[in-house]
Protein backbone atom coordinates (compact mmCIF):
# COMPACT_ATOMS: atom_id res chain seq x y z
CA UNK A 1 0.00 0.00 0.00
CA UNK A 2 1.25 3.33 -0.86
CA UNK A 3 2.30 6.10 1.53
CA UNK A 4 -0.33 8.39 -0.12
CA UNK A 5 -2.88 5.71 0.49
CA UNK A 6 -1.46 4.66 3.97
CA UNK A 7 -1.85 8.72 5.09
CA UNK A 8 -5.82 8.58 3.96
CA UNK A 9 -6.82 5.49 5.37
CA UNK A 10 -4.88 6.24 8.85
CA UNK A 11 -7.01 9.76 8.78
CA UNK A 12 -10.27 8.20 8.16
CA UNK A 13 -9.96 6.38 10.46
CA UNK A 14 -9.14 9.08 13.29
CA UNK A 15 -11.89 10.94 12.17
CA UNK A 16 -14.20 8.03 12.07
CA UNK A 17 -12.44 7.57 16.22
CA UNK A 18 -13.47 10.97 16.76
CA UNK A 19 -16.92 11.59 15.76
CA UNK A 20 -18.03 8.08 17.50
CA UNK A 21 -16.69 9.61 20.92
CA UNK A 22 -17.91 13.09 20.02
CA UNK A 23 -21.60 11.49 19.04
CA UNK A 24 -21.90 11.18 23.18
CA UNK A 25 -22.02 15.31 23.49
CA UNK A 26 -24.71 17.63 21.78
CA UNK A 27 -22.24 17.45 18.44
CA UNK A 28 -24.34 14.46 17.48
CA UNK A 29 -26.52 16.61 15.85
CA UNK A 30 -24.41 17.48 13.05
CA UNK A 31 -21.94 14.44 13.48
CA UNK A 32 -24.80 12.22 12.60
CA UNK A 33 -25.05 13.12 9.16
CA UNK A 34 -21.23 12.36 7.49
CA UNK A 35 -21.16 9.08 9.98
CA UNK A 36 -20.70 6.75 7.66
CA UNK A 37 -18.50 8.86 5.33
CA UNK A 38 -15.24 7.78 7.04
CA UNK A 39 -16.10 3.97 6.77
CA UNK A 40 -16.91 4.35 2.70
CA UNK A 41 -13.02 5.74 2.41
CA UNK A 42 -11.72 3.03 4.68
CA UNK A 43 -13.29 0.47 2.30
CA UNK A 44 -12.21 2.06 -0.87
CA UNK A 45 -8.73 2.68 0.28
CA UNK A 46 -8.19 -0.61 1.96
CA UNK A 47 -8.30 -4.14 1.02
CA UNK A 48 -11.12 -5.80 2.65
CA UNK A 49 -9.04 -7.96 5.53
CA UNK A 50 -7.29 -4.53 6.72
CA UNK A 51 -10.58 -2.22 6.21
CA UNK A 52 -12.26 -4.62 9.01
CA UNK A 53 -8.69 -4.69 11.69
CA UNK A 54 -9.50 -1.12 11.08
CA UNK A 55 -12.74 -1.34 12.21
CA UNK A 56 -12.22 -3.77 15.40
CA UNK A 57 -9.48 -1.61 16.28
CA UNK A 58 -11.78 1.34 16.35
CA UNK A 59 -14.32 -0.25 18.09
CA UNK A 60 -11.82 -1.63 20.88
CA UNK A 61 -10.69 2.14 21.38
CA UNK A 62 -14.08 3.26 21.45
CA UNK A 63 -14.80 1.10 24.32
CA UNK A 64 -12.03 1.16 26.28
CA UNK A 65 -11.97 5.18 26.32
CA UNK A 66 -16.01 5.09 27.31
CA UNK A 67 -14.74 2.47 30.29
CA UNK A 68 -12.03 4.58 31.32
CA UNK A 69 -14.00 7.66 32.03
CA UNK A 70 -16.78 5.79 33.24
CA UNK A 71 -19.49 5.36 30.39
CA UNK A 72 -19.69 1.58 29.24
CA UNK A 73 -23.10 1.79 28.43
CA UNK A 74 -21.82 4.31 25.99
CA UNK A 75 -19.15 2.05 24.53
CA UNK A 76 -21.72 -0.51 23.71
CA UNK A 77 -24.11 2.26 22.17
CA UNK A 78 -21.65 3.55 19.81
CA UNK A 79 -20.61 0.17 19.21
CA UNK A 80 -24.38 -0.86 17.80
CA UNK A 81 -24.66 2.50 16.15
CA UNK A 82 -21.82 2.07 14.14
CA UNK A 83 -22.59 -1.36 13.25
CA UNK A 84 -26.21 -0.36 11.96
CA UNK A 85 -24.53 1.89 9.72
CA UNK A 86 -21.32 -0.26 8.67
CA UNK A 87 -23.72 -2.53 6.18
CA UNK A 88 -25.02 0.12 3.95
CA UNK A 89 -21.26 1.87 4.18
CA UNK A 90 -19.81 -1.35 2.84
CA UNK A 91 -22.57 -1.76 -0.01
CA UNK A 92 -21.26 1.56 -0.95
CA UNK A 93 -17.72 1.46 -1.22
CA UNK A 94 -18.01 -2.12 -2.72
CA UNK A 95 -19.94 -0.50 -5.75
CA UNK A 96 -17.62 2.79 -5.73
CA UNK A 97 -14.59 0.29 -6.08
CA UNK A 98 -16.44 -1.56 -9.16
CA UNK A 99 -17.02 1.83 -10.22
CA UNK A 100 -20.91 1.17 -10.19
CA UNK A 101 -23.22 4.07 -11.78
CA UNK A 102 -23.48 6.64 -9.41
CA UNK A 103 -27.78 6.21 -9.79
CA UNK A 104 -27.38 2.64 -8.58
CA UNK A 105 -24.80 2.99 -5.71
CA UNK A 106 -27.62 5.82 -4.50
CA UNK A 107 -30.62 3.52 -4.82
CA UNK A 108 -28.71 0.32 -3.62
CA UNK A 109 -27.34 2.27 -0.39
CA UNK A 110 -30.46 3.84 0.20
CA UNK A 111 -32.53 0.41 0.12
CA UNK A 112 -30.33 -1.11 2.61
CA UNK A 113 -30.63 1.59 5.15
CA UNK A 114 -34.19 1.42 5.08
CA UNK A 115 -34.35 -2.02 5.15
CA UNK A 116 -31.91 -1.97 8.36
CA UNK A 117 -34.46 0.86 10.11
CA UNK A 118 -37.59 -1.46 9.07
CA UNK A 119 -35.76 -4.94 10.36
CA UNK A 120 -34.74 -1.81 13.84
CA UNK A 121 -38.38 -1.35 14.51
CA UNK A 122 -39.46 -4.66 14.07
CA UNK A 123 -36.87 -6.03 16.22
CA UNK A 124 -38.13 -3.41 18.37
CA UNK A 125 -41.89 -4.33 18.67
CA UNK A 126 -41.00 -7.83 18.67
CA UNK A 127 -38.93 -7.03 22.08
CA UNK A 128 -42.53 -5.72 23.56
CA UNK A 129 -42.34 -2.01 22.93
CA UNK A 130 -45.52 -0.47 20.96
CA UNK A 131 -43.79 2.09 18.88
CA UNK A 132 -46.23 3.53 17.49
CA UNK A 133 -48.01 4.61 21.16
CA UNK A 134 -44.59 5.78 21.99
CA UNK A 135 -44.36 7.98 18.90
CA UNK A 136 -48.21 9.21 19.83
CA UNK A 137 -46.95 10.27 23.17
CA UNK A 138 -43.78 11.37 22.36
CA UNK A 139 -45.66 13.94 19.61
CA UNK A 140 -48.40 14.61 22.51
CA UNK A 141 -45.85 15.81 24.57
CA UNK A 142 -44.16 17.50 22.53
CA UNK A 143 -47.56 19.57 21.54
CA UNK A 144 -48.25 20.28 25.07
CA UNK A 145 -45.10 22.49 25.13
CA UNK A 146 -47.03 24.55 23.05
CA UNK A 147 -48.22 28.11 24.26
CA UNK A 148 -51.69 27.58 25.56
CA UNK A 149 -52.93 30.15 22.97
CA UNK A 150 -51.92 27.71 20.14
CA UNK A 151 -53.75 25.13 22.02
CA UNK A 152 -56.79 26.65 22.33
CA UNK A 153 -57.04 27.50 19.00
CA UNK A 154 -57.69 24.39 17.95
CA UNK A 155 -60.49 21.54 18.93
CA UNK A 156 -59.96 18.28 21.21
CA UNK A 157 -60.37 16.61 17.60
CA UNK A 158 -58.66 18.53 15.46
CA UNK A 159 -55.16 18.09 17.74
CA UNK A 160 -55.77 14.29 17.92
CA UNK A 161 -56.42 13.99 14.04
CA UNK A 162 -53.34 15.85 14.04
CA UNK A 163 -51.07 13.17 15.98
CA UNK A 164 -52.44 10.36 14.78
CA UNK A 165 -51.60 11.71 10.88
CA UNK A 166 -47.87 12.33 12.11
CA UNK A 167 -47.47 8.50 13.17
CA UNK A 168 -49.27 7.26 10.35
CA UNK A 169 -46.83 9.40 8.26
CA UNK A 170 -43.62 6.80 10.09
CA UNK A 171 -42.67 5.34 6.41
CA UNK A 172 -42.33 8.57 4.90
CA UNK A 173 -39.72 9.64 7.45
CA UNK A 174 -38.36 6.59 7.66
CA UNK A 175 -37.92 7.00 3.33
CA UNK A 176 -36.72 10.51 4.14
CA UNK A 177 -34.30 9.31 6.91
CA UNK A 178 -32.86 6.99 4.32
CA UNK A 179 -32.29 9.04 1.22
CA UNK A 180 -31.08 12.44 3.39
CA UNK A 181 -27.94 9.88 4.54
CA UNK A 182 -26.65 8.26 1.56
CA UNK A 183 -27.67 11.11 -0.32
CA UNK A 184 -25.15 13.16 2.27
CA UNK A 185 -22.74 10.40 2.39
CA UNK A 186 -22.44 10.02 -1.27
CA UNK A 187 -22.10 13.82 -2.29
CA UNK A 188 -19.05 13.94 0.20
CA UNK A 189 -17.19 10.59 -0.07
CA UNK A 190 -16.91 11.12 -3.72
CA UNK A 191 -16.10 13.87 -3.53
CA UNK A 192 -12.92 13.61 -0.92
CA UNK A 193 -12.12 10.05 -2.66
CA UNK A 194 -11.88 11.62 -6.07
CA UNK A 195 -9.42 14.20 -4.71
CA UNK A 196 -7.24 11.50 -3.23
CA UNK A 197 -6.83 9.70 -6.69
CA UNK A 198 -9.91 7.59 -7.07
CA UNK A 199 -12.25 7.93 -9.92
CA UNK A 200 -15.83 7.46 -8.70
CA UNK A 201 -18.83 8.19 -11.03
CA UNK A 202 -21.08 11.02 -10.19
CA UNK A 203 -25.24 11.51 -10.26
CA UNK A 204 -25.59 13.31 -13.93
CA UNK A 205 -25.86 17.10 -13.78
CA UNK A 206 -29.00 18.00 -12.17
CA UNK A 207 -30.23 20.06 -15.73
CA UNK A 208 -30.34 16.38 -17.27
CA UNK A 209 -32.38 14.93 -14.39
CA UNK A 210 -35.95 13.82 -16.03
CA UNK A 211 -38.44 11.38 -14.40
CA UNK A 212 -40.40 8.95 -15.79
CA UNK A 213 -43.15 9.63 -17.84
CA UNK A 214 -45.88 7.52 -16.15
CA UNK A 215 -45.49 9.09 -12.52
CA UNK A 216 -47.60 11.65 -13.78
CA UNK A 217 -50.71 9.32 -13.73
CA UNK A 218 -49.87 7.89 -9.72
CA UNK A 219 -49.23 11.38 -9.11
CA UNK A 220 -52.85 12.29 -10.43
CA UNK A 221 -54.13 9.39 -9.62
CA UNK A 222 -53.17 9.87 -5.92
CA UNK A 223 -54.69 13.29 -5.58
CA UNK A 224 -58.10 12.14 -7.22
CA UNK A 225 -58.24 9.21 -4.35
CA UNK A 226 -57.52 11.73 -1.93
CA UNK A 227 -60.01 14.70 -2.64
CA UNK A 228 -62.50 12.53 -3.26
CA UNK A 229 -62.41 8.44 -2.11
CA UNK A 230 -60.66 8.59 1.33
CA UNK A 231 -63.47 9.92 4.08
CA UNK A 232 -61.99 6.83 6.61
CA UNK A 233 -58.58 8.35 8.64
CA UNK A 234 -58.25 4.37 9.76
CA UNK A 235 -58.15 3.16 6.86
CA UNK A 236 -55.09 1.64 4.90
CA UNK A 237 -55.41 3.56 1.56
CA UNK A 238 -55.13 6.43 3.86
CA UNK A 239 -52.08 5.89 5.17
CA UNK A 240 -50.77 5.06 1.53
CA UNK A 241 -51.48 8.56 0.11
CA UNK A 242 -50.61 10.61 3.11
CA UNK A 243 -46.94 8.73 2.67
CA UNK A 244 -47.29 8.80 -1.06
CA UNK A 245 -48.03 11.77 -1.88
CA UNK A 246 -45.48 14.47 -0.20
CA UNK A 247 -42.78 11.82 -1.74
CA UNK A 248 -44.53 12.01 -5.37
CA UNK A 249 -44.99 16.21 -4.81
CA UNK A 250 -41.23 16.31 -3.65
CA UNK A 251 -40.28 14.09 -6.52
CA UNK A 252 -41.87 16.44 -9.33
CA UNK A 253 -40.59 19.69 -7.29
CA UNK A 254 -36.79 18.24 -7.91
CA UNK A 255 -37.70 17.86 -11.61
CA UNK A 256 -39.04 21.55 -11.72
CA UNK A 257 -35.30 22.48 -10.42
CA UNK A 258 -33.73 20.61 -12.72
CA UNK A 259 -35.67 22.28 -14.90
CA UNK A 260 -34.56 25.63 -13.50
CA UNK A 261 -30.94 24.53 -13.81
CA UNK A 262 -31.72 23.79 -17.44
CA UNK A 263 -32.81 27.36 -18.41
CA UNK A 264 -29.86 28.57 -16.46
CA UNK A 265 -27.81 26.58 -18.74
CA UNK A 266 -29.55 27.10 -21.77
CA UNK A 267 -29.63 31.01 -21.24
CA UNK A 268 -25.85 31.03 -19.96
CA UNK A 269 -26.59 32.53 -16.48
CA UNK A 270 -25.64 31.82 -13.11
CA UNK A 271 -26.94 29.61 -11.04
CA UNK A 272 -28.70 32.16 -8.59
CA UNK A 273 -32.42 31.54 -10.14
CA UNK A 274 -32.33 27.66 -9.79
CA UNK A 275 -30.34 27.90 -6.31
CA UNK A 276 -32.92 30.71 -5.04
CA UNK A 277 -35.67 28.18 -6.07
CA UNK A 278 -34.33 24.83 -4.40
CA UNK A 279 -33.83 26.88 -1.21
CA UNK A 280 -37.54 28.26 -1.29
CA UNK A 281 -38.37 24.92 -1.90
CA UNK A 282 -36.89 23.78 1.36
CA UNK A 283 -38.09 26.44 3.72
CA UNK A 284 -41.38 26.75 2.50
CA UNK A 285 -43.04 23.63 1.97
CA UNK A 286 -46.29 24.84 0.43
CA UNK A 287 -44.38 26.10 -2.64
CA UNK A 288 -43.79 22.12 -3.36
CA UNK A 289 -47.16 21.96 -4.91
CA UNK A 290 -46.34 24.87 -7.48
CA UNK A 291 -42.95 23.37 -8.36
CA UNK A 292 -44.35 20.12 -8.61
CA UNK A 293 -47.13 21.13 -11.32
CA UNK A 294 -44.30 22.49 -12.74
CA UNK A 295 -42.18 19.42 -12.54
CA UNK A 296 -45.30 17.91 -14.53
CA UNK A 297 -45.20 20.25 -17.09
CA UNK A 298 -41.61 19.67 -18.01
CA UNK A 299 -42.19 16.04 -18.20
CA UNK A 300 -45.80 16.07 -20.11
CA UNK A 301 -44.43 18.27 -22.45
CA UNK A 302 -41.40 19.22 -25.06
CA UNK A 303 -40.43 22.59 -22.88
CA UNK A 304 -36.59 21.96 -23.12
CA UNK A 305 -36.80 20.92 -26.31
CA UNK A 306 -38.49 24.44 -27.94
CA UNK A 307 -36.39 26.31 -25.50
CA UNK A 308 -33.39 24.77 -27.40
Amino acid sequence: MSQAKKFSAMGAGSIYLAMLLFSLTPLIVFIMSFIMIPVVMLYVKLSKKSFWIYNVIILLLVNVVTYGIGMGAAGTYLTLMSLFFLIPSVVIGHFYKSKTPAKNVVVAGGLVLLGEVVLLLLFISLSGVNVTMDMKEMVQQSMATLPVEVQNAFSKDVMNGFVDTVVKMLPLYMIWFSTYFITVTHWVSRRLLNKRGESIPGLKPIREWKLPGSLIWYYIGAIILDFFFVHNTDSTLYMILINLLPILMFVFSLQAISFFFFLAHVKGRGRGLPITALVLMLIFPPLQQIFALLGMFDIAFPIRERLR
